[in-house]
């Protein structure tokens, strides 16, 4: 193809125009602090309060439910920690194969004991498993939506129905430490994302990975959930998150959100087909194993090619006019195997050797072909220049 073929949408989304339309008048005209008691800053307020109520109306909660944040990075910083802080010892249980914001942010909080719940090689966690791993001093659970990596979606109801029969019985023996359960839900804009069918406390999400404005997220807060807040200033979102808002990125936020799930059911179909010809065609090429489970994301694909590097191939695709990526982006400049690649029981060979592909919403049957077609040939040549001995 004569242009580059984006194929990395689990790291970064290009800004839908009809994002951009609806933030343009609060970059270029109406300005002002949402706190202000004049005209300009109730314009701005007022935008902000339509802002959350239309993120709530697509999710099905209520505005007041709904906190503004940078994105979900600080979003699941603002959940793990908003608990945490609140108690001297603990135990916080999570997947093994949850994003860096949930595992280095619950490890750094003192007097909390990390316990890893464990996946199957599918990568999706065992509630058995999970359930064994709760017991009286347990305060919070994290289990994301969809893996950023695998794009293997989580039993999130399944959890929710499990942390419900955990506080009836902790009701019934009169033990009044509360569990909360916390998802991430960076990857799961075109799923369903109503809030009391998954049955979650809290649920984080960012704009960049649903065609929105990058910096910009939110956490959804059930109504009597507890958080010591991060920041601290001047009282914000009624003292949760202290700092003056982000009105054109809250906007844009909503307005990203709210086509995502409008359009979530044509996306999936479409995605699903996608992803369908893509993987008839690398599974063609010789080495090639694809990762899937029983419950997937449309638009991710994880594959193994025996004999090579990831990164050689990322870099190989790279120069053929190709992006993908080896995994996560944000993990990507840590020279570290994949933590989530291992815990689903990969060798360290195994994980060196693995690829993230990632479809969206601007991709095309073209594109799809014209990589399946090439990769064969990039595949090749990596193993030529490599001498195939790199995932033996």
């Amino acid at each position: 193809m004569s242009r580059p073929v984006y194929l990395d949408y689990a790291a970064a989304t290009p800004l839908d125009p009809a994002v951009l339309a609806a933030m343009e008048p609060y970059l270029k005209d109406h300005f002002g602090n949402p706190s202000s008691d004049h005209s300009f800053g109730r314009y701005q307020r007022e935008a902000l309060a339509k802002a959350q109520a239309k993120i709530a109306r697509t999710l099905g909660a209520k505005p007041t439910e709904i906190v503004l944040t940078s994105g979900t990075t600080e979003s699941l910083n603002l959940a793990t920690q908003g608990v945490a802080k609140r108690f001297e010892r603990q135990s916080v249980v999570v997947s093994a194969v949850e994003h860096e914001a949930v595992l280095q942010t619950v490890s750094s909080v003192p007097g909390v004991e990390l316990r890893l719940a464990p996946v199957g090689s599918d990568g999706q966690v065992q509630t058995d498993r999970l359930a064994s791993l709760i017991d009286d001093t347990t305060t919070l659970i994290c289990i994301q939506h969809t893996n950023n990596e695998l794009g293997v979606l989580q039993p999130v109801t399944a959890v929710a129905e499990l942390v419900d029969e955990v506080r009836r019985q902790r009701q019934e023996y009169n033990h009044d430490l509360p569990l909360y359960f916390v998802c991430d839900a960076a990857q799961a804009g075109t799923l369903n994302l109503q809030v009391d069918r998954l049955g979650v406390d809290m649920l984080a999400m960012g704009g960049s990975k649903l065609y929105g404005p990058a910096g910009t997220g939110f956490l959804y807060i059930r109504t009597g959930t507890q958080l010591e807040p991060l920041f601290f200033g001047g009282g914000q979102q009624l003292g949760v998150r202290s700092g003056t808002e982000n009105v054109a990125g809250a906007v844009g936020l909503a307005e990203a959100l709210e086509l995502c799930q409008n359009d979530r059911k044509n996306e999936h179909r479409r995605l699903s087909e996608l992803r369908r010809q893509l993987v008839d065609r690398l599974t063609a090429v010789e080495g090639v194993r694809i990762r899937t489970a029983s419950s997937q994301h449309p638009g991710i694909i994880s594959l193994t090619v025996e004999g090579v590097s990831g990164e050689d191939v990322v870099a190989h695709c790279d120069a053929e006019g190709f992006a993908v990526a080896t995994g996560a982006a944000c993990a990507a400049s840590n020279g570290k195997p994949s933590t989530v690649l291992l815990a689903c029981g990969l060798s360290e060979a195994q994980v060196k050797g693995s690829l993230r592909i990632s479809l969206g919403r601007p991709t095309t049957q073209e594109e799809v072909a014209a990589f399946g077609d090439r990769f064969s040939d990039i595949v090749g040549r990596v193993r030529q220049l490599s001498g195939g001995s790199e995932t033996g």
